[in-house]
């Protein structure tokens, strides 16, 4: 019973990475996980007095394993959709598998702060204003206990948030930073040098270098609010086809077209729009997944030929390393 049911929650995330996780889908998986834990707890009652909880447990589990595929693949609000559809959302370790994960949403800094802060407001959400989450005494410490974590965080606006909720929850701050039962796990850092593996096979290392780069990227352009353009599709339509031009951009990348021309006036936003889409489709990034490159063509010599390779030097990739894009990547 035990190997069968872990091979159907194993089945539910390993399309991780491959495509788009469908949320109807992993809710109709849990519904097959519950129909065979409860087939098998009719054959082990008899042999084990405990096996309802046994039962239980198991769909606890394969509901937050879903949880953190979604996380996985970035779709959180298909994450918020599952914790309010889950069959199991009343159960005690579901909800502490849920709030554990939040906070380490809301405590990692490669997630988007805007993203980290509507994580904290879901918690204070689920903690004041769901009938059916944290009706258990423990399950409301250890939500204040991840919120008091949050509030020590080393970004100033995720820990004001949290302080700020503390104190609308009048609680003693001291009191639950001093009681970490639970620390929230931290993704580790870079390794210094590239995979064994990869040496050995002498393939030039490429997705630590991208990695850096996509971090160096979103750092520079950290910047304060930004109004979405509207668009046109040529200058002789009327106002009255207006639409949003970062929509549209994102559905032409998505399809077999190759050139998108976007024309304005001098000081129009062209060049800060490009800089946003690509800032979206950093943050976006999988392994493997397309390249984002933004190419100011004032920079390059000779704008007419080799833009792709000139630019990858100029973010320092070997001559190796861009052969080996140039033919195993798209861009």
């Amino acid at each position: 019973m035990l190997r069968h049911s872990a091979g159907v929650v194993s089945g539910l995330v390993k399309v991780l990475g491959l495509i788009k996780l469908n949320l109807e889908a992993i809710v109709e998986g849990l519904g097959s996980v519950f129909e065979i834990t409860d087939t098998a707890y009719e054959g082990l009652c008899f042999v084990m007095e405990s096996g309802r909880g046994v039962m239980d447990s198991l769909k606890e589990y394969a509901a937050i394993r879903a949880a953190q595929a979604l996380v996985q693949a970035g779709q959180l609000e298909d994450l918020n959709r599952l914790i309010c559809k889950a069959p199991c959302r009343r159960k005690l370790l579901f909800q502490w598998g849920v709030c554990q994960l939040l906070g380490e949403i809301a405590s990692d800094s490669s997630w988007d702060t805007t993203v980290r802060q509507q994580v904290i407001d879901l918690l204070e959400h689920l903690y004041n204003n769901d009938p059916q989450w944290a009706q258990d005494e423990s399950v409301r410490s250890f939500m204040l206990n991840i919120i008091g974590q949050l509030a020590t965080s080393a970004d100033l606006v995720v820990s004001a948030s949290a302080r700020t909720l503390l104190m609308d929850l009048d609680q003693d701050q001291g009191t639950i930073i001093t009681n970490l039962l639970h620390p929230l796990r931290s993704r580790l850092p870079l390794p210094a040098s590239s995979s064994l593996l990869t040496r050995v096979l002498d393939i030039p290392d490429v997705e630590y270098d991208l990695h850096k780069l996509r971090i160096q990227r979103l750092e520079e352009q950290k910047r304060g609010v930004y109004v979405l353009p509207q668009a046109k599709p040529s200058l002789q339509t009327s106002d009255d086809t207006l639409f949003p031009l970062m929509e549209k951009a994102l559905e032409f990348l998505k399809g077999h077209r190759q050139v998108l021309l976007i024309l304005g006036d001098s000081g129009a936003g062209k060049s800060t729009f490009n800089l946003e889409l690509e800032h979206i489709l950093w943050k976006d990034y999988r392994k493997y997944g397309p390249i984002p490159l933004y190419i100011s063509l004032p920079t390059i010599d000779d704008p007419a030929h080799n833009l792709v390779e000139k630019r990858l030097q100029y973010h320092n990739f070997s001559k190796e390393q861009i052969r080996e894009m140039k033919l195993h990547r798209q861009f």
